[in-house]
């Protein structure tokens, strides 16, 4: 694996779980929406870059 590869992949991964991080050391005082709306975008998300990395 080359450098690129492993700080793109470390980004990718920070992106996903330093919100999670930050919303379970913030639980009691987030809306109880947040959740919701950061597995739709997770999910969103994963989908696009499937699609560009598939196709683009």
């Amino acid at each position: 694996m080359s450098f690129e590869e492993a700080r793109v992949i470390t980004i990718v991964y920070l992106a996903v779980f330093l919100p999670f991080l930050i919303y379970f050391k913030n639980k009691s005082n987030l809306p109880k929406w947040i959740p919701t709306f950061y597995l739709i975008a997770i999910v969103i998300c994963s989908l696009g870059w499937e699609l560009w990395f598939t196709f683009g």
